[in-house]
């Protein structure tokens, strides 16, 4: 067997193979992440927009009713639309007190016993030509 000179080395740990592995790396990094969007992500995004346009459906329902009747609670929401249950309702009620647009009227307790009557930031969203984005339906 005769000894080879170090510059006689080949595979990945030659100069050249190491290289090539550098290079490789280098081109890789700078090339633009490939694009994430597939059928599984744009199916993703239409099931929230759709979620979201209800939703905000939902509120504007629900700040009609209560400019309308002036308190209502979540039963009575749910009287007027049996499609929708009275913790969805609740959930509604409770994104309209934190955007400022409905507050409770009277004691508070769980969420399906309060009392809620509408402010005049909820009337003043509801008000024709308003454009306020929980109550936005359409993209």
């Amino acid at each position: 067997m005769t000894a080879r000179p170090l510059g006689h080395l080949s595979g990945p740990f030659s100069l050249s193979g190491q290289l090539a592995g550098l290079m490789a790396a280098l081109e890789a990094a700078a090339a633009p992440p490939p694009p994430a969007e597939n059928a599984r992500s744009r199916e993703r995004d239409k099931r929230r927009a759709r979620s979201a346009a209800s939703a905000n459906h939902l509120r504007r329902i629900a700040l009609g009713a209560l400019d309308h009747a002036g308190q209502l609670d979540a039963p009575r929401l749910a009287a007027l639309r049996p499609d929708v249950t009275t913790g969805q309702w609740g959930w509604v009620l409770a994104t309209l007190v934190a955007a400022g647009l409905v507050e409770r009227a009277g004691r508070t307790g769980p969420t399906r016993t309060n009392r809620y009557r509408i402010t005049p930031a909820g009337r003043a969203a509801i008000a024709p030509g308003a454009d306020h984005p929980l109550t936005r339906i359409g993209a």
